[in-house]
Parts: structure tokens; sequence; C-alpha cells
């Protein structure tokens, strides 16, 4: 599973965050950037609940609650 996260902002920080993130079941791990959007593996039961909880953690930042992104599932 994968999915790609699209922001012309914050690409290094946002990889930091999530590259190696593990909760609930769900791992994310780099694959690579295409554009503006950096795409992520996903190791758990469903893409839906991965996109969710990419864009959680990225709120929880304190950049994250302005940043312009979307959140695919591949």
């Amino acid at each position: 599973m994968k999915i790609t996260i699209q922001t012309p902002l914050k690409n290094e920080e946002i990889k930091h965050i999530l590259d190696g993130y593990e909760k609930d079941g769900i791992t994310f791990t780099f694959a690579g950037k295409k554009g503006i959007g950096l795409e992520f593996d996903v190791q758990g039961d469903s893409t839906a609940k991965a996109a969710a909880l990419a864009k959680q953690k990225i709120k929880e930042t304190e950049w994250g609650k302005v940043l312009y992104f979307s959140v695919q599932e591949n």
C-alpha cells in the first residue's frame, strides 16, 4: 500500500516525521519524491487509516495547522 502527500512546502520535515513512524499496526516508510509529492509505503490493514494518521501527525505540528497539503491513497 502507498500514500502520497502533496505539498510544495515542508517536505523534509514531513519525511522526518513519518519515515519509520509506527502506530496502531501502521508503519510508514519513505519511498521517494515525485514533483511535490512524497510517497510512503504503508504496512497495515487500511490505506484510509494510514492517510488519516498521516494527516493527524502533520496537523499536530506547529506549522501543520496552516500548511496546505493533501494525502492521497494509492
